[in-house]
């Protein structure tokens, strides 16, 4: 990702590219895992995956060398400590509220991927493979949005689209859960998983698309040392999500209050995510970060106003 702030002319197109290709990545990851490991076995399928990624290994320094320009090695933060410098990034809010929204989008992804597995067995007694199908189905139209982030960002700018991935995001952690109704049964489950697949891939798109070009946007054009920083940042915010997520889910599956089945201890962890994002991430992000709206759309708000 830093080499993308650092050599992108257009970094809302860029994400949408980059993450394009991630999206890919998650769909043909847990469902070849999936089948593979029904058919192969954990270890044949992990030396497997391990030559591949040993390939990568090879193959990527020689392929970046000629597409990366020399940099110093060592990049000093301007005017201050490395603390301080970080600290007057963080202390801008469209930064620290972008940094909120990746965390907790990786927490809540973090999560699925922990705990649903588990709880499609239980209430619906999917095998491993078919699991690996459900969670091919969001990052389809993740993949198939993230072309379009420039496209969007254009258009309405990051803040929106962001403020409208939290609320969706909310409201795919409920369909999840899925909601305790009396006599559901397995009908209600199955309905629930498909609200999700919709739900979930246009929150995963809109959240995680959007936070990285309203960060840029907002600390306007940049030295290489607040590029790298903003990537150290954004990677670390990426990384506590992953931690927090299934960690806080576990207890709460695990201790939470046991809903009615099928939904279970399992819908108290997806409540409070989604409580985390409808009621605090959303209306945070609309409130506490300046409008990036394109310039059209400003001065039809400025005109609106006078009337």
């Amino acid at each position: 990702m830093g080499l993308v702030l650092t050599h992108s002319s257009d970094i809302a197109r860029d994400v949408g590219l980059l993450e394009s290709v991630s999206g890919v990545a998650y769909m043909i990851g847990p469902t070849v895992g999936g089948i593979s490991y029904q058919l192969l076995g954990f270890e044949i399928y992990n030396l497997a995956l391990a030559a591949v990624l040993m390939l990568l290994v090879v193959i990527m320094p020689v392929s970046l060398r000629a597409a990366v320009r020399a940099e110093p090695a060592v990049l000093t933060p301007p005017d201050g400590s490395g603390a301080s410098f970080y600290g007057d990034l963080l202390s801008k809010p469209t930064v620290a509220w972008a940094l909120a929204v990746i965390c907790g989008a990786n927490a809540v992804l973090l999560f699925y991927d922990t705990a649903l597995e588990p709880h499609l067995k239980k209430t619906l007694g999917l095998a491993p493979g078919a699991v690996g199908l459900v969670f091919f189905c969001p990052m389809i139209i993740y993949a198939t949005l993230a072309p379009y982030t420039g496209v969007v960002v254009s258009r309405f700018g990051a803040k929106r689209p962001m403020v409208l991935g939290c609320l969706i995001f909310s409201a795919a952690t409920i369909a999840l859960g899925p909601p305790p109704v009396p006599g559901g049964g397995d009908r209600l489950v199955v309905s629930a998983v498909a609200a999700w697949v919709v739900l979930d891939g246009l929150g995963s798109a809109l959240t995680l698309l959007f936070a990285l070009p309203l960060a840029k946007q907002a600390l306007g054009e940049n030295t290489p040392d607040v590029d790298d920083a903003l990537s150290a940042l954004l990677q670390a915010a990426n990384a506590t999500g992953q931690v927090l997520g299934p960690i806080v889910a576990g207890v709460l599956i695990e201790r939470g209050y046991a809903w009615p089945e099928p939904a279970g201890s399992f819908f108290t962890a997806s409540v409070t995510f989604s409580v985390f994002f409808g009621l605090l991430l959303a209306p945070c992000v609309a409130y506490f970060v300046p409008s990036d709206a394109p310039a059209r759309d400003m001065a039809a708000q400025r005109d609106g106003a006078r009337m």
